[in-house]
């Protein structure tokens, strides 16, 4: 194993988990090689998404921007607890407002302040970044990465597939990443960057980042190219609903398209292999899928929403099963709304500090001080929540975050800390559509039935007002949760449609090849594409589809080799040669000369015309290479079935394949005559 630097912003999630807004139908990873800069920027400023200070950390900072202040002191000029101000202090030092060393009021904060630093004479503070580059182009990646997102991990070169380990997620809780690597051999020259370059990368990352970052005019833009490479941790994507577009990102966006063209641009064959192992996927069966991890939790989640059926009986011992099936209904709701608070954290991360917060306090004083944070929020309704908060302990949390089983009385004050630390617009929407009272009712008949106790509903409620409401409260916290089928994916019409496109692209990347497939124009692979659609059942309307699709494809095949080359303007001339040959079939011997001299000029005609034309621009040992391989036979074929009339009906689904399959051929058989240059030196 040897050690290389890695950049790792994904960690262990899916591409889902940071965009959930995104169908995804398939996605891989892959650690690929770059050049880097290490670039030193003289920043002013660094302000995100996540940087905003809420009123109560804004009114600490302003103190402690006056003079020193002690926790005791700021809880006593603030009237709030001890224990919640020194959690403020420590987020602000987390978020870099404060000195590590003396939380005094840090550059950023007195920025962040508006006030006037009697520093500003002193020497520019420099901030270095990466900024990665093409290895076989030298083109930069408009990106920046702070240090502290380049890793190291073990990099295997001796084995295939060749592949990186690194660990990823918080402390006390890592999980061992294994993923498949690209290593690329540098073609470019070294060199630095300009000043202009640096800008133009931060003016696009600005753009497209959560964070923005201002550079002093005081300060000299300085860049050193990175004497070792680094591995970065790419996700490529097969969107659900449309397969024509594969998505590439490092973490920062949802797709930048420089890196598809990179690994386009080093294995020929990526698009359609990720295409192929996109089908591969969705043919496997559920329980089979990515080792049961997110997809298994959402059909967990979907079983725990499922409605019981509703059959009403005036037997008492099915009435008294309707009850218990009732209880155990109610038990599962509340279960699904602790698994989707886990899901639901497992996705943004808890903050250090908060950890940290709750590792130094006993359990009373975390739930005292998970609580103020609740209250804070300003959610209605959020004292009568208070007997959720009574004990927390650090313990319950790491035992969850190693997988234990997830509980309301842990969860949801830890949601509401995260909440208070990193505001999320989903747990407010969840937490407008399940109100407090009705979460409280919730958890109380939780508790009765987990306890074997006689459930008797409120006035009011019912398992389906109740399964109404825990179900809006899942989808408004798990946006990528699509109801009762268990599934991120959209629906199966839907589906349906992404698979039966997906299962078309890869039959005919699997029919001419990738070399081939990338050389024919899209216009002609949609119609190859269409013909698809074959099966043992189609009627009338759906062959006559067909037979125009595939007619339609070799005329685009057609028209597109012959429309730079000379084609004889006498049809006579072209069939008397095929005929002399033994290749003019009998339906290209009665084409419309009207039609020809259309198809010669590059104009709309019939695919036989096209056929003519294109046998008119071929020297005799061509000509008789193309007979050989029974290339007019197969479209005068196909014309021939085309204008079959109403004898459309009549075709078999075998005689359907085969005339698809003599497409394919012909288009395979004149596309490798252009590889070798066969028509062009004509």
């Amino acid at each position: 194993m040897d050690e290389v630097k890695v950049l790792n912003l994904f960690g262990y999630k899916r591409y889902s988990q940071v965009f959930p807004g995104i169908p995804v139908l398939y996605e891989t990873s892959y650690f690929i090689q770059f050049d880097a800069f290490i670039v030193h920027l003289p920043i002013t400023d660094i302000f995100g998404v996540g940087d905003g200070l809420n009123i109560f950390e804004e009114t600490v900072l302003k103190l402690l921007a006056i003079g020193r202040f002690t926790p005791d002191r700021l809880a006593d000029e603030l009237c709030l607890s001890e224990d919640f101000i020194v959690f403020i202090v420590s987020a602000l030092r987390e978020k870099g407002f404060l000195e590590k060393g003396d939380d005094s009021v840090s550059e950023k904060g007195l920025n962040y302040l508006g006030v006037q630093n009697d520093r500003k004479t002193a020497a520019v503070s420099y901030v270095p970044y990466y900024v990665l580059c093409r290895r076989d182009t030298g083109d930069i990646i408009p990106m920046l990465f702070q240090r502290e997102s380049i890793k190291l991990g073990e990099a295997d070169f001796n084995n295939l597939p060749r592949r990186i380990i690194i660990r990823s997620g918080t402390a006390g809780n890592e999980k061992p990443v294994s993923i498949r690597m690209v290593a690329i051999k540098r073609q470019h020259n070294k060199r630095n960057l300009t000043r202009k370059e640096i800008e133009r990368i931060l003016t696009y990352y600005n753009r497209f980042s959560n964070r923005q970052i201002k550079i002093s005019e005081l300060g000299e833009v300085e860049s050193s190219f990175e004497p070792y490479s680094i591995f970065a941790h790419l996700k490529f994507v097969v969107q659900n609903g449309d397969i024509d577009h594969i998505l590439s990102s490092v973490g920062i966006q949802s797709h930048f398209a420089g890196f598809l063209q990179y690994i386009n641009a080093i294995r020929h064959d990526f698009a359609g292999n990720i295409l192929k192992k996109a089908q591969n996927y969705i043919a496997k069966a559920p329980e089979e899928k990515e080792n049961g991890r997110k997809h298994g939790k959402y059909s967990y989640l979907a079983e725990k929403l499922s409605l019981p059926q509703n059959q009403v009986s005036n037997n008492a011992d099915a009435r008294a099963r309707q009850d218990a099936e009732s209880s155990g209904t109610i038990a599962k709701y509340l279960s699904a709304i602790e698994v989707a608070l886990d899901i639901y954290l497992q996705q943004i991360e808890i903050p250090d500090s908060l950890l940290n917060s709750l590792h130094i306090q006993n359990a009373v004083d975390n739930g005292k001080l998970l609580f103020q944070m609740a209250q804070n929020l300003g959610i209605r309704g959020m004292d009568v929540m208070q007997p959720l908060f009574h004990i927390v302990s650090y313990e319950s949390v790491k035992k969850w975050q190693r997988g234990g089983e997830p509980s309301l009385h842990v969860l949801f004050p830890l949601a509401c800390g995260v909440q208070y630390s990193r505001p999320s617009q989903q747990f407010l929407s969840a937490l407008s559509v399940l109100e407090p009272e009705v979460l409280m009712r919730l958890f109380s008949y939780g508790k009765i039935v987990r306890h074997g106790g006689r459930l008797n509903l409120e006035k009011g409620d019912s398992v389906e007002n109740i399964h109404d409401r825990v179900e809006d409260f899942v989808k408004s916290l798990l946006p990528d949760f699509s109801g009762n089928t268990g599934m991120q994916l959209v629906n199966k019409t839907a589906m349906s449609a992404t698979e039966q496109r997906l299962n078309a692209r890869v039959w005919l990347l699997n029919s001419l090849g990738d070399e081939i497939y990338s050389n024919i124009p899209d216009k002609e692979k949609k119609q190859l594409e269409r013909s698809f659609i074959v099966s043992s059942t189609v009627d009338a309307n759906l062959i006559s589809d067909f037979l125009l699709a595939i007619s339609s494809a070799l005329e685009l095949e057609l028209v597109n080799i012959t429309h730079f080359l000379n084609v004889v303007r006498d049809m006579s001339v072209v069939q008397r040669r095929l005929e002399e040959k033994g290749g003019l079939p009998h339906g290209l011997s009665r084409v419309n000369p009207k039609y020809y001299e259309l198809a010669a000029s590059g104009r709309s005609a019939t695919l036989g015309a096209y056929a003519l034309a294109f046998a008119g621009t071929l020297p005799e040992p061509l000509l008789i290479n193309a007979i050989r391989h029974h290339i007019f036979e197969n479209i005068n074929d196909i014309a021939e079935a085309r204008g079959h009339g109403t004898g459309w009906k009549d075709f078999s689904k075998d005689e359907l394949i085969r005339l698809r399959k003599k497409t394919i051929e012909t288009i395979k058989f004149l596309e490798e005559m252009k590889d070798i240059g066969g028509i062009e030196n004509v």
